[in-house]
């Protein structure tokens, strides 16, 4: 049994993938509003359009594929 691993056009969405949720944690959370009640909104946002373009760069990949 052997296993083999090659690179292709897969790469491209994983790097897209790691780009933007590593962009998304490395900008701090600076507290700009909000209270213990309703916390500040922008890192939920930051998360979530990094999961929409992480998400769609693997659509095309898989549609391309």
């Amino acid at each position: 049994m052997s296993l083999t691993v090659t690179f292709g056009w897969w790469v491209v969405p994983a790097v897209i993938t790691i780009g933007t949720f590593g962009r998304a944690a490395m900008i701090p959370a600076e507290p700009k509003g909000g209270d213990y009640s309703f916390p500040d909104p922008m890192p939920f946002i930051r998360f979530g359009l990094a999961a929409i373009f992480s998400l769609a760069a693997w659509l095309v990949w898989a549609l391309a594929a």
